[in-house]
Parts: C-alpha cells; sequence; structure tokens
C-alpha cells in the first residue's frame, strides 16, 4: 500500500476541518464585536462618552480595522472636546470606509471650527447630508471663511426664503458685509417668522446688542460652551468682572478641558490684577497638548505684563500666538502692546486680526483707528472709529481720531462736527486747541478767540492759533502786538510768519537768517526766498535740509522747474521711508507720470493718495491725469 497516498485525503479533511473552525471562531468574534460596538453606540448616545471611548478603544486594539467603532471613537472624542484627537480618528474612519457620510460629516464640523476653509472647501461635495439646512449653514461657513462674504450673504437669503430658520444667519451674513439696514431687517423678519433658535440669539446680540437674548438662550442651554464664551466677554466689556466670575464658575465645573473657558479665566485674573492667581491656576493645567501650552504661555506672558517686563511679556505672547493662531482677545493684547512700544505696522496687523474674532472690541477698534491714523490710512483711520461710536455714541476717544482723521482728508466741517460732539467738561486743552484750528480754517475768528481765550495764558499752540487768526481777518497790528506781549519760545519763528504773510518779504528775508539752523526755520527761510523770487537759492537751502520736511520741499521746487529727474529720488527715498504718506504718494504718482515711467505703479499711487483724501483736488487732478494717458497708450497700442 502507498502509504503517502492513503493519507493525503486524511490530511486534506482535517485541514477542511481547522478552516471550518477558524471560520466559526472569527464570526463569533466578529459577532462579539459587533455586539460590543452596539453596546459602545448605546453608551455614547446616553452621553457616557468616557465609558464609550473605552469600548471602542478595546474593540480596535482586537480589530485596528473596525471602521464603526473607529468613527465611534472619534465621536467619543468629539463630546469629550479632544478636537485633534477626534479629527484624527474621523481622518481613520474614511480611510476604513470611504464612503461614510458620517465620518466626513465628523471631519468636516471640526474643519469648520478649526478654520480650515480650504480643507472643508474640498471635502464639502464628498459629504451626503440628511438635513438640508445643516448643508446650507455649512456652506456658507466656508464662503465666509474664505472671505466671500457676499456670496455666503446671497446664499443664505435665497435659503431663508425657503428654511426661515436660517433668517438669523443671514442677518449676521449681512452685518458682516457691513450692510446692517439688511440685517435688521431680515432679523426683523426672523421675529415675524417667530425664530426662536440659538442662532437668533446670537444675531440680537450682535446686531442689537441685546445682551438680554444671550442670557435667556443660556438659561435654556447652560453648557453652551460658544455662548457662555460670548457672554463672558460681554461681561468684561461692560466692567461687570464678578458676573463674568460668576458665570465661568457655572461652566468651568463641567466643562473643565476647554480652551476658550480657560483663556477667559487667565484674563479676567488678569484684569482684576491677581497675577499670582494666574500663576496658581496655571500650575493646575497637567496637559501637555500645544494647545494648552499655548494657553500657558499666554498666562505667563499677562503675569509679564502686570510686572511690567515688556519685551518679556512681547515674546511669551508671540509665542503663544504661534501656537493659539486666531484666538481674538490674545491677538488684541499684541496689538496694544506693540502700539504702546510704537511698532504701528505690528500693531496694525495684530488688531485687525483680533477684531476678526471680538468685534465688538471698542478698545481694540480704537487703538486700531489711531494706528491707521498714524500710519496715514485715514478713511480707515475714520471707518473704525465710526464703528466705535455706533456702540459707544460719546466715546471721547473715538471723536478725536474721528476728527483728526476728516481733518487730514480735507472735511474740517466734519471734523469740527466731531470734536463739537464731545461734552464740553470732557474736552481736554489739546481737544480745544484743535477745534480752534478747525474754526481758524473754517473762518470762524470770534469762535478762535473764544476758545482761546481760557488757554492763552498757558497753552502756546492755542496763542499761535489765535495769532494766526487775528492774521486771517487781516489784523496784522494787533497780532504783533499779541506777539511781543507773550515770551514764546517760537516768538522769533511766527514773526518771520508774520512777515510772509504780510508781504513784507525783506523783513522775512532778514528774520529767516536768525532762525535757518532749525529745521522748522530752514523751510521759513526757504518761504522767505521763494517770495522773494530767489527760486534757485530756495532750491538750495532745501537740498541741504535732511528732515522728511525739507526733502519734500526740495522734490516740490524741483518739480516746479521742471527737474524731475532729480526730484524722482528724494520721492522715492520718501515713500520707502513713509509708504502711507499720501501727499508723497501723490508726489511720486505725478513725477512718474511726467517722466512716463511706469504709469502702472503710478496709478496704484495715485488711486491710494485719492482714497486718503478723496476732497484733496490735487490728487484728484493727480488721477485723472494718469488715468488718461493709460487710456492714450492703450489706444495707441
Amino acid at each position: 500500500m502507498n502509504l503517502t497516498h492513503s493519507l493525503l485525503p486524511w490530511r486534506m479533511q482535517c485541514s477542511v476541518v481547522l478552516l471550518m473552525l477558524a471560520a466559526l471562531l472569527l464570526a463569533g468574534c466578529s459577532q462579539d464585536l459587533s455586539s460590543r460596538a452596539n453596546e459602545a453606540n448605546l453608551l455614547l448616545e446616553s452621553g457616557l462618552a468616557v465609558e464609550a471611548e473605552l469600548a471602542y478603544r478595546e474593540i480596535v486594539m482586537q480589530d485596528p480595522a473596525h471602521a464603526v467603532a473607529s468613527l465611534g471613537r472619534a465621536r467619543a472624542y468629539e463630546q469629550l472636546q479632544n478636537w485633534p484627537a477626534a479629527y484624527a480618528w474621523f481622518l481613520r474612519a474614511i480611510a476604513l470606509d470611504p464612503g461614510s457620510s458620517d465620518a466626513q460629516l465628523g471631519a468636516l464640523r471640526l474643519e469648520l471650527r478649526s478654520r480650515q476653509w480650504q480643507l472643508a472647501r474640498q471635502r464639502f461635495p464628498d459629504v451626503t447630508w440628511q438635513d438640508p439646512v445643516e448643508r446650507v449653514r455649512a456652506l456658507a461657513r466656508i464662503e465666509t471663511g474664505i472671505g466671500r462674504e457676499q456670496e455666503a450673504l446671497v446664499y443664505l437669503q435665497k435659503a431663508s426664503l425657503t428654511y426661515p430658520e436660517l433668517l438669523p444667519e443671514a442677518a449676521m451674513a449681512a452685518r458682516r458685509a457691513d450692510s446692517m439696514t439688511l440685517a435688521r431687517t431680515l432679523l426683523e423678519k426672523a421675529r415675524l417668522e417667530n425664530v426662536n433658535n440659538r442662532e437668533m440669539a446670537r444675531a440680537r446680540f450682535f446686531i442689537e446688542e441685546d445682551a438680554e437674548a444671550l442670557f435667556q438662550w443660556l438659561d435654556q442651554a447652560p453648557d453652551d460652551v460658544e455662548m457662555t464664551v460670548l457672554a463672558v466677554e460681554f461681561l468684561l466689556r461692560t466692567g461687570q468682572l464678578n458676573r463674568a466670575a460668576d458665570r465661568l464658575n457655572v461652566i468651568e465645573d463641567k466643562q473643565a478641558d476647554v480652551p476658550e473657558l480657560a483663556l477667559l479665566r487667565i484674563e479676567i485674573l488678569a484684569l482684576q490684577g491677581k497675577a499670582d492667581a494666574i500663576d496658581g491656576f496655571l500650575s493646575t493645567l497637567s496637559r501637555s497638548d500645544a494647545t494648552w501650552r499655548g494657553i500657558e504661555l499666554y498666562g505667563m506672558g499677562l503675569v509679564a505684563l502686570h510686572q511690567a517686563a515688556f519685551e518679556q511679556a512681547r515674546d511669551q505672547l508671540k509665542q503663544a500666538d504661534s501656537i493659539l493662531r486666531n484666538r481674538g482677545r490674545l491677538m488684541v493684547t499684541l496689538g496694544l502692546l506693540t502700539f504702546a512700544n510704537g511698532n504701528w505696522k505690528e500693531a496694525q496687523d495684530y488688531l485687525s486680526r483680533g477684531i476678526r474674532q471680538l468685534p465688538f472690541s471698542p478698545r481694540a477698534r480704537t487703538v486700531l483707528a489711531e494706528v491707521s491714523l498714524r500710519l496715514g490710512d485715514y478713511r480707515e483711520a475714520a471707518r473704525q472709529s465710526e464703528r466705535v461710536l455706533m456702540q459707544l455714541p460719546d466715546d471721547r476717544s473715538a471723536l478725536v481720531v474721528l476728527a483728526r482723521a476728516r481733518d487730514y482728508q480735507g472735511y474740517p466741517e466734519e471734523a469740527l462736527a466731531a470734536i463739537y460732539r464731545i461734552p464740553r467738561k470732557d474736552l481736554k486743552q489739546q481737544d480745544l486747541v484743535f477745534a480752534a484750528r478747525l474754526n481758524l480754517r473754517t473762518g470762524r475768528y470770534l469762535e478762535v478767540g473764544n476758545l482761546v481765550e481760557s488757554l492763552a495764558s498757558e497753552n502756546n499752540e492755542a496763542l499761535l492759533t489765535y495769532i494766526d487768526s487775528l492774521n486771517a481777518r487781516g489784523e496784522f497790528a494787533a497780532a504783533r502786538q499779541w506777539l511781543t506781549r507773550q515770551s514764546l519760545p517760537l516768538a522769533r519763528d511766527i514773526e518771520v510768519v508774520l512777515a510772509l504773510q504780510a508781504n513784507r518779504t525783506q523783513e522775512a528775508l532778514k528774520l529767516s537768517e536768525a532762525v535757518s539752523d532749525t529745521p522748522g526755520g530752514r523751510l521759513l527761510r526757504i518761504s522767505a526766498l521763494e517770495q522773494a523770487g530767489l527760486a534757485e537759492d530756495a532750491l538750495e537751502t532745501a537740498l541741504r535740509g535732511d528732515s522728511p520736511a525739507a526733502r519734500l520741499k526740495a522734490g516740490a521746487l524741483l518739480v516746479q522747474q521742471d527737474q524731475h529727474q532729480r526730484a524722482l529720488p528724494i520721492f522715492q527715498s520718501l515713500q520707502a521711508s513713509a509708504p502711507e504718506s499720501s501727499i508723497v504718494m501723490n508726489n511720486l504718482a505725478w513725477v512718474l507720470y511726467r517722466l512716463d515711467l511706469d504709469l502702472d505703479e503710478a496709478l496704484v499711487l495715485a488711486r491710494r493718495a485719492y482714497l486718503a483724501e478723496p476732497g484733496n483736488e490735487k490728487y484728484r487732478n493727480t488721477l485723472a491725469a494718469i488715468t488718461d494717458r493709460i487710456k492714450e497708450t492703450d489706444n495707441e497700442s
């Protein structure tokens, strides 16, 4: 007998039996894992996220490819607000089951939450939407996130015709697009439709400053983190520190691991001046991920700021910002700090970013308006101060910035109207002097005298304004009499000015020799030489000066003498050092136009200058000339 041949069927039979046993075991195991996944799902639906996560974890350890458990684990982490872990597991669930709409939707939710707009935009078509309203909301958030506010508004308005519950979101979109009239109209339509949801409470708060709507919502949903943050921010903004702390205490007991709440706690302690308490609070944060490290750095930066260690505070806050991107209060704090240090451009960047997250921060907007004013962006300065005045109609700082911005834009009447909105008791000396100068420019000489009368004995600028007003009326003798009665450091300069205004040219030439060794005196000397018809001497004097004003005057004199090639490097240098100066932009644009050099750059410069001061006739003429030249060139080609 062939023993090998006789054993073969038996071996095959054993193999078949083993395979059948393995299949039965696997089926039993699979059935067991599915059953356990269902139990974990029930735990999650019952709000027991910690217990559910542990159950899902055991399943995944036994079967790493278990798509249901991976998705469940992502949802558990989302409930626990462990956003990085939730996102990672949603992506894993998608890899295991690319057709899972729940996994795609979960990943999209977190991308929207973390403002990853481009990722969300790419994922959006892969989601199968059960709820059309949620689809509209998600798409509107994406459009807004990538800067297409108008498109988001149109989309929400159209959808709200079918789904009235979207009216509050449409109203918020209108507000973001600076269409406040439309925003209020849409909000009123929502009231007529009896919309009473979370978004309605948010819209009423942001559009009407109706804080009561916010607190009424929180009475129904006390665990709503985002609305709690808004409420605490409102209480901080209105100086209600104790109420803010109490409101935070309520939710912190239930939501201890939320970064936004930790940031608010640190902010409250900082406003209360409790630097030691911030140190104590930071010691309780034992979490090790990057977000919490950023929060720790933020707290340390505020402690350093409280201790006047400004360099250390700036470094720590910048490190925190590199981790906690788009945290509004952190960016506003950095903006205020860099503003105090005189870093205008950096302050502008931080404050602009911060305001996008905290649109109702009057302090941030007022400082941004001040920064814009110093950078020569008068249009933005006026816009930001007007936004503050919508909330706080009597805010002195905003009114002063608005007045100065309007003055620089060439609208002295509007500037005067803004400064007179400040109650007289709140006007400081510099405000009164500024009002006097505006009255002088608008020909209200009697009002100049009334304003200066109470300041003349102690304010040199007020005296100069009054002397200018006398001179403007042709009362030169009275102006000189006032001058001789005062002991002003600038008396000699004023004498030159008075001589020039009275066309006493030879006297102005003689007096200007004695003051020409100072920057201001050099400009007076140039004016005297110009009035005397000594153009070459005036140009030579201007070219010897190294102050920006002298260089600007030298460039202007060269332009008057048609020496545009010599003027070009002067204006280019000035533009590099003062990029937001409208007069420099206009002059450089004109020189480029006259030399027929880089007309595209000339057009950009002329537009920027004109937008900064739309009422300036010279700027309008420069822009028109360059536009016509470009049209001619295009037609010829």
